[in-house]
């Protein structure tokens, strides 16, 4: 099974954040606070960062796989936890509304509270996350599967008959090295 990470991996949230607030990627506080002033749009109106059809066009099989926001960062902004509850309730509702608009109602989706829950899914050496972040990286890969940290790498390492129709442009991919260095805020 093929696991896909929405924001940062086929959403551009981190861009549409600092559309938002151009210092929101400086540190984790300035992150959770944009989170939370704008929770009504994040999710929601994230742009694609990957061309959609290269997902659907797909032989493998497929799911994607998000996590909420990390609910102590958000609760520090919230007056108290049925405050908390609600945001991430809207989160939750605007994963699902994005998902909705670009893969319709046929796609599934598995949204889990922290991120460190999606190596959960990794049941065979077979399973491939792709994903943006790290540490969920690396914790699939303790579990046993295949990751990749961008949807265009996972495809150039596609056999050809596997790949159907895309219009990406494949790169050479270094991802089953986990680079070091990147920060990961979420």
């Amino acid at each position: 099974m093929i696991y896909i990470d929405i924001d940062n991996t086929i959403a551009a949230s981190d861009e549409y954040l600092k559309s938002l607030n151009s210092r929101a990627l400086e540190n984790t506080h300035l992150l959770f606070k944009t989170l939370y002033k704008y929770q009504d749009k994040v999710f929601l109106n994230s742009p694609p960062m990957v061309n959609i059809e290269d997902i659907l066009n797909l032989k493998e099989p497929y799911t994607l796989l998000t996590a909420l926001p990390n609910r102590k960062s958000i609760d520090s902004f919230c007056k108290d936890s049925q405050e908390t509850d609600k945001t991430l309730r809207t989160f939750h509702d605007n994963k699902v509304a994005w998902v909705k608009k670009y893969f319709g109602d046929t796609c599934k989706l598995i949204i889990v509270d922290k991120k460190a829950s999606k190596a959960d899914f990794c049941k065979l050496p077979t399973d491939i996350l792709i994903d943006d972040s790290l540490s969920s990286g690396k914790e699939w890969q303790k579990a046993g599967g295949v990751f990749y940290s961008s949807f265009a790498n996972y495809l150039s390492n596609l056999p050809e008959k596997l790949l159907g129709k895309t219009n990406v442009q494949l790169e050479v991919a270094e991802d089953n090295n986990l680079q070091e260095g990147k920060v990961d805020l979420w």
